[in-house]
């Protein structure tokens, strides 16, 4: 039977406002896995197309994990916020042609304490390090947002109500924490399947945000009880963006002494899948998200090489699975008792 508070929630609508208490904690486990198969890997010049049919599969994981302590809340945001990055890497296994072989990677920042204080005039984020210093430089590229503000309503909202995201802010979303800096170990042949897993293939999604983002995301409280509320998440994007600048920061000294330049990299990203998120009510903080559907990457690099006058174009791309599960909850909960790396489970 409904409690009296309960029944009246629901009549009036319930808020799913952002708005933990100042002093405590949330622990984060955000894990992002791909699984993609090549469609096309080209390289066209002059009008003649050179194609390879070797088939091609990368899967890979990257794991976020955190603590974080509110420090000050106010308007819907964390004021002043202390992060701790536990866990920052990324995982990966390569199938070509036949043989496996397999990638890593791991930010500088995990292990590193953060401050991220709210200004209002610049309504964005300050940043630096507390504790233990690291690269300046590192922080340029990091969010603040891990409590999925972008899916949260204005207002109150009954069961069945719906409501539209911004696209752009998904990047929230897909790209937890935003840009992880993260350094490779791998083996000289492998530097070209780097570069382009760095451009947003299989990982670093925050490099296929920041041009042209369209689509549509839409929600709808499916149901709440004096816990929780439950949202149910359809998603369809589409994200255009020319990565020039990244491909030619990623040349090394013999490419750059040949001459080579990059003219144009568009790339082409999309999603459609469908998923669920938890809002706690007494945290005031989302608690869970799982989205799962399917991915298409294109990438387009034209060059030049030297005083040649004719440019090459590398095309790659590559679609498949694509799942994100979020975990948020506070120091004691069980969910993130498991070892890091552990696959948590996420409630149907």
């Amino acid at each position: 039977m409904l409690s009296a508070l309960l029944l009246c929630a629901l009549t009036q609508g319930v808020e799913l406002s952002f708005g933990p208490k100042a002093g405590t904690y949330a622990v984060r486990r955000v894990n992002i896995e791909h699984e993609l198969s090549l469609r096309e890997l080209s390289s066209v010049r002059s009008g003649v197309v050179q194609s390879s049919t070797d088939p091609v599969d990368l899967r890979s994981s990257q794991m976020l994990q955190c603590t974080d302590q509110y420090k000050q809340i106010g308007d819907g945001r964390p004021l002043v916020l202390e992060r701790r990055f536990d866990t920052l890497e990324w995982k990966g296994s390569l199938l070509l042609a036949g043989k496996q072989d397999a990638l890593s990677a791991r930010s500088p920042l995990a292990t590193l304490s953060t401050i991220y204080t709210y200004v209002p005039e610049e309504q964005a984020y300050g940043r630096y390090y507390s504790a233990r210093e690291g690269v300046e430089e590192l922080l340029h590229g990091v969010s603040e947002d891990l409590d999925l503000r972008c899916l949260l309503p204005v207002g109150p909202q009954a069961p069945g109500a719906q409501w539209t995201v911004d696209p752009a802010r998904m990047v929230d979303v897909f790209a937890p924490a935003g840009r992880w800096a993260l350094a490779f170990q791998m083996k000289p042949a492998q530097r070209n399947l780097v570069r382009s897993i760095q451009s947003g293939i299989g990982c670093n999604l925050i490099e296929v945000f920041g041009g042209e983002c369209i689509g549509k995301v839409e929600a709808r409280l499916a149901s709440v009880d004096e816990a929780q509320a439950r949202v149910e998440l359809t998603v369809d994007l589409t994200c255009l963006v020319d990565r020039r600048g990244l491909v030619q920061m990623q040349m090394n000294g013999p490419e750059l002494a040949s001459g080579f330049r990059c003219q144009s990299a568009p790339l082409n990203w999309s999603f459609q899948g469908k998923g669920f998120l938890l809002f706690d009510r007494q945290a005031r903080r989302a608690s869970e998200l799982k989205l799962e559907g399917r991915q298409s990457v294109r990438l387009e690099t034209e060059l030049l090489v030297g005083s040649d006058p004719v440019s090459t174009t590398q095309r790659l791309a590559m679609e498949g699975a694509l799942k994100l599960h979020w975990l948020i909850g506070d120091p004691r909960d069980s969910r993130l008792k498991a070892p890091a790396g552990a696959a948590p489970q996420g409630q149907k």
